[in-house]
């Protein structure tokens, strides 16, 4: 079955796991490969930010700029090469996706891209959702982000981003 933006929580363990919490990535030209009419979280080129901060506009807002802006610096800073091209980086973030997938027993899904935009190579069955579910949510970090209704980002060039969960459970 498509499994849309629950994506985002292997997006997020890729990350954690490849990653520092405190790296600072610039969002770039990756931005040209966020799907129109997608949901975002509001960055722009340019802006810098540290992964955690990420993180948050990934999965609060479900923000497929997000996704694509993690996947991208994940991809170059895992690879070590700086130079990889969006796309590139993008194919490479997947198959570390995939690995990490096949690595804790979710043998029957396949990620395409980073954010859940339907393609027929992402796909994922109940049950190794709920194994991809578990495995996200043993990050503390994940669980608070889950948790979390509001967060504030200052960004290294001045500017304020506010998150508000997308979660209307949470919601007050």
């Amino acid at each position: 079955l498509s499994i849309a933006s629950i994506t985002k929580l292997i997006t997020a363990s890729v990350a954690i796991k490849y990653v520092p919490l405190d790296t600072v990535f610039t969002v770039g030209s990756e931005m040209a490969l966020v799907k129109y009419d997608s949901s975002v979280c509001g960055l722009k080129q340019g802006y810098r930010l540290m992964l955690e901060q990420l993180l948050y506009g990934l999965l609060m807002s479900s923000g497929n700029d997000a996704a694509y802006t993690v996947a991208v610096n994940v991809a170059r800073y895992a690879s070590k090469d700086d130079q990889m091209s969006d796309n590139d980086a993008v194919a490479y973030f997947c198959g570390l996706m995939n690995d990490l997938a096949d690595e804790i027993g979710a043998a029957n899904s396949s990620f395409a891209n980073p954010e859940g935009w339907d393609d027929e190579n992402n796909y994922s069955t109940v049950s190794d959702l709920v194994i991809i579910s578990k495995y996200a949510t043993s990050h503390e970090l994940i669980k608070k982000i889950a948790s979390t209704v509001e967060y504030t980002v200052n960004i290294a060039s001045g500017e304020e981003m506010k998150f508000r969960n997308s979660n209307f459970m949470l919601n007050p």
